[in-house]
């Protein structure tokens, strides 16, 4: 776990981030430009199946019953436990959609950090030139 209050926005003290957070793939997103809502959901779609091609290789590798896990996958069932880490690594992707991470996003030697870069763009999209959210909004 990193607890380096450095890696974290102020306020945020004594902070822990997951090993499963700090590797988060998300390049795509970093390099996402424009203001296409579909564009930026694809980008979201591919970042996920990444995170979950690995996530499941990690599993699978540290579960102690790979060709067991890998059946029951292939039977349709999956795993509680890895349900769980998906569960927590897609909320790592809400918190950058709606800008609650608590990773530093300050710029570096290099330019933005790329939860900040990514964060940017995601917001670059969503906040469209005339205020309005891009995509469809509904109504609970």
């Amino acid at each position: 776990w990193e607890c380096d209050n450095s890696k974290f926005q102020s306020g945020h003290q004594g902070a822990c981030m997951p090993p499963r957070r700090q590797k988060l793939c998300i390049k795509k997103l970093t390099k996402l430009n424009g203001n296409d809502t579909t564009k930026l959901r694809e980008t979201l779609i591919k970042c996920a199946a990444v995170e979950t091609f690995f996530a499941w290789q990690y599993y699978k590798k540290t579960s102690g019953q790979s060709g067991n896990v890998e059946t029951q996958l292939q039977s349709g069932t999956i795993p509680e436990d890895f349900k769980r880490q998906m569960f927590y690594t897609l909320g790592d992707f809400r918190d950058l959609i709606l800008d609650t991470d608590i990773s530093a996003k300050r710029k570096n030697p290099n330019g933005k950090t790329d939860v900040g870069k990514a964060v940017e763009n995601i917001k670059k999209i969503l906040d469209k030139k005339d205020g309005q959210a891009g995509g469809t909004q509904t109504t609970p």
